[in-house]
């Protein structure tokens, strides 16, 4: 009908024909009506009509509308896909910062896997690093210094 129109609902335009409008950066949609909000896990970092992108592995945010990558996991804690909070390690399991599943989380130092938990190693035996291994014995006539 030859009038400018607004651009529909949270959708932009820079140059003020509506064949021009495309959602804002946090936004996804076809442009020329609504946009919709990115959701918790996702997140979209150019305004356009792209797809939101979904958080990847060892990545969480539980705000909608991210504009900016997710934020990696701390240690002791992993994230799979689309997250939106990273998992906690049980207590005497530990990951490493962005781990991406929960088999990152491994047995600290001095304690070993016993069904799907970790037991401190028991007297007489110790483990120096993290992991799922199994305690090392003291040698005969060896003892463990505590």
């Amino acid at each position: 009908d030859g009038t400018c129109k607004p651009c529909p609902g949270d959708s932009v335009n820079d140059v003020g024909f509506f064949e021009s409008c495309l959602c804002p950066m946090g936004y996804t949609g076809p442009g020329d009506s609504d946009c919709t909000i990115c959701g918790a896990g996702d997140y979209k970092s150019t305004t356009g009509n792209a797809a939101c992108s979904p958080c990847e592995a060892g990545t969480a945010h539980a705000v909608a509308g991210r504009t900016t990558a997710c934020e990696g996991c701390l240690a002791d804690s992993y994230a799979l896909a689309q997250a939106t909070e990273c998992t906690a390690c049980a207590e005497t399991f530990h990951a490493d910062a962005g781990s991406t599943q929960a088999s990152d989380c491994q047995c600290n130092a001095g304690y070993t896997v016993v069904g799907a938990a970790c037991a401190a190693c028991g007297g007489g035996s110790y483990k120096v690093a993290s992991g799922n291994g199994a305690c090392t014995e003291c040698n005969a006539g060896d003892f463990l210094d505590a």
